[in-house]
């Protein structure tokens, strides 16, 4: 999985900088978790000086790409939600809940 985040001014103003902390912070601590993740799930973490979405509509900050897919008005629940799917997909797919 690839996440992009937007660092620039309007983004940071409005939360990027809580969101990378989360993100790393999950990075480092998706060992710890009591189930297994994804033997093939990876996570690539790039930020970016501004992606230039705020400049052509506003109020779209904070901005993280993930594998592609633009996500505007992003917030650590969101990502973090999108992070742990792909990290634990297909391990609870064969066992009852």
């Amino acid at each position: 999985m690839k996440i992009i985040l937007c660092a620039g001014s309007s983004c940071t103003m409005m939360g990027a900088n809580t969101i990378l902390d989360q993100i790393e912070d999950i990075e480092e601590n998706l060992n710890n978790f009591n189930y297994d993740i994804d033997k093939n799930f990876e996570l690539e973490i790039e930020t970016v000086n501004c992606l230039g979405l705020c400049k052509k509509e506003r109020k779209t900050s904070p901005v993280v790409i993930i594998d592609g897919d633009v996500i505007q008005r992003a917030t650590p629940q969101v990502v973090m939600e999108r992070i742990l799917d792909a990290a634990f997909k297909n391990k609870f797919d064969d066992e009852e809940i």
